[in-house]
């Protein structure tokens, strides 16, 4: 085969240090909205970049209200009514629809009452995956499981895939 003869661009955000990062999340329908982040205490932790494919990408600060937990997770979700972004974090599930930099205000994801969804209100939410041809999101937990959930209005992304698999039972195997 031909050798890659193109060398890795740095798009390291301006003061991501003291952490480790821990996901990655890229919009898909456009592939220069990024959201990333670093999991640890007393740092900057959630990095979202419009432009991510340019030579210098130009990032923010996302974190507004979430101060105090450490990030572990994220996700871009593109609906056709918008798009939400998700962060997992040392104390639960949060969202937003509203990229405002160092002013975004994030929600927490509240399970019903009474329900298995309501041990994942404060538990620590290591990872997440998410399906975009049905906008199906697994959350998994330190602890207290896994989440799934239809967040409803996924869009048409055109890929290579031509067969994508939708709603089907067998997203989830076990061995």
């Amino acid at each position: 085969g031909a050798a890659i003869t193109t060398a890795p661009t740095d798009i390291t955000p301006t003061g991501m240090t003291g952490g480790v990062v821990t996901d990655i999340s890229i919009n898909p329908r456009n592939q220069d909205t990024v959201m990333c982040v670093v999991s640890n205490y007393n740092v900057n932790s959630i990095f979202w970049t419009g432009n991510a494919t340019s030579a210098q990408p130009t990032w923010q600060v996302i974190e507004g209200n979430l101060t105090v937990p450490s990030v572990r997770s994220c996700e871009i979700v593109a609906k056709t009514t918008g798009v939400e972004y998700y962060v997992g974090t040392s104390t639960g599930l949060f969202s937003t629809g509203t990229i405002n930099g160092s002013s975004t205000v994030w929600s927490r994801e509240v399970g019903v009452a009474g329900q298995p969804s309501e041990m994942m209100n404060t538990a620590i939410v290591n990872t997440m995956a998410y399906r975009w041809v049905d906008n199906t999101l697994v959350v998994g937990t330190h602890g207290n499981g896994m989440f799934a959930t239809f967040i409803g209005s996924p869009v048409t992304v055109t890929t290579a895939v031509t067969t994508p698999i939708r709603n089907n039972i067998s997203f989830i195997r076990t061995a």
